[in-house]
């Protein structure tokens, strides 16, 4: 399997889905892949 090296790190995703959605989680996954899960908040 080719993997090109990623642009930019975990860390970075992490802090640019927060700002865009409040209360996001982000975990690791396989194969360099990484999990976001976001949930509505209640109005």
């Amino acid at each position: 399997m080719v993997v090109a090296q990623p642009r930019e790190g975990l860390d970075e995703i992490r802090r640019t889905a927060a700002e865009v959605l409040p209360g996001v989680t982000i975990r690791r996954a396989l194969y360099y892949r990484y999990l976001m899960r976001w949930q509505k908040p209640a109005d």
